[in-house]
């Protein structure tokens, strides 16, 4: 849904580059989930959760704005559930 926004192309280009940062955070954590490095992986995890609350509120800041109110609601849900993956991923992770 990203890549469709009709928003400027700067906007898109920062979207696109935190969701894309975010599954690179999420392959490093389940890398080292791999290699039963846990406290790393919680790390990238932590970190994957904050670029997508980021990612959230920059939605939210341009919703109505150079967003499309639809389309920001249906990113924001989106984030809200990868949010809510993430979180249990992490605590998933702690408990080893």
């Amino acid at each position: 849904m990203t890549e469709n926004l009709d928003a400027l192309g700067g906007i898109k280009n920062s979207l696109l580059k935190k969701l894309r940062q975010v599954l690179r955070l999420c392959e490093r954590a389940l890398k080292f989930i791999e290699q039963t490095k846990i406290e790393e992986a919680n790390e990238k995890i932590a970190d994957a959760k904050a670029v997508m609350v980021d990612y959230q509120s920059q939605v939210e800041d341009l919703s109505g704005v150079q967003i499309p109110d639809e389309s920001a609601q249906f990113l924001v849900k989106q984030a809200e559930y990868i949010i809510g993956l993430l979180e249990v991923a992490y605590s998933s992770d702690t408990m080893g």
